[in-house]
């Protein structure tokens, strides 16, 4: 199986990176400096960022085109707003939001307490996806070993699949698309594990073509693991 696929890993350390004294952010695809070969886009997914941020700050992004964003907090709540679009997205929640070409999205955390900790996942949207489309989904990640469709349907009509899933140490599973053609991508977001015999830590990200089936094994006590099903080929 191991030799039909395609398959590129994406480092944690080798992340593109920025930071202040009141946000870090890192870049899995290419991003502001850092322009690679090996991190352009995959198919339809051109960035997965994991922002640190803290409050009363926020945070501003401007796309050229219509872009679909999936807002993924890891710890605190997180506050987002575009146009007339205005909501608040907390851990155990995912949100999507279509964001117009030249209007700012922005990512803010409100309240003093903690930093906040999220995904920000970027998928280029075509022209049947409504503008300004805004959608929150609830998950509960117990009592795991398996994975958890994350159910938006602002995602599923275009063909992306996002899942969610924690997994307990020594736990083996396998993970099989739900279209054919599409390619697979995975990103660690807490503990270790191990994807189609590749070793991932937190931060680690793998992307694979040419297989619709993946071995996967967490190889710590908890690993909480993000796998979505993308498209390829790019639709108008």
């Amino acid at each position: 199986m191991a030799s039909e696929a395609e398959v590129v890993i994406y480092p944690a350390n080798q992340r593109g990176h920025i930071e202040t004294d009141w946000f870090r952010s890192y870049y899995i695809f290419n991003a502001g400096e850092l322009a690679r070969e090996d991190r352009t886009p995959f198919g339809s997914l051109f960035a997965v960022n994991e922002h640190t941020l803290k409050e009363g700050r926020t945070l501003s992004f401007t796309f050229t085109e219509k872009v679909k964003v999936i807002l993924l907090p890891i710890e605190g709540e997180l506050n987002y707003k575009s146009a007339d679009v205005e909501n608040t997205v907390d851990v155990g929640e995912v949100s999507c939001i279509v964001s117009p070409p030249g209007v700012p999205l922005q990512l803010s955390k409100h309240y003093a307490s903690r930093l906040i900790n999220f995904l920000q996942i970027c998928v280029h949207a075509d022209n049947k996806v409504q503008t300004n489309l805004n959608q929150t989904y609830s998950f509960d990640l117990d009592p795991g070993n398996e994975f958890i469709p994350l159910t938006l349907s602002s995602l599923t009509s275009a063909g992306e699949l996002f899942y969610i899933g924690k997994f307990h140490g020594r736990q083996e599973v396998v993970f099989r698309t739900r279209r054919q053609g599409m390619g697979i991508f995975v990103y660690e977001i807490t503990g270790t594990c191990e994807v189609h015999e590749r070793l991932l830590l937190p931060g680690d990200a793998l992307s694979i073509k040419g297989v619709e089936v993946i071995e996967l094994e967490a190889l710590t006590r908890e690993a909480i693991m993000l796998v979505a099903e993308i498209p390829l080929h790019m639709t108008s």
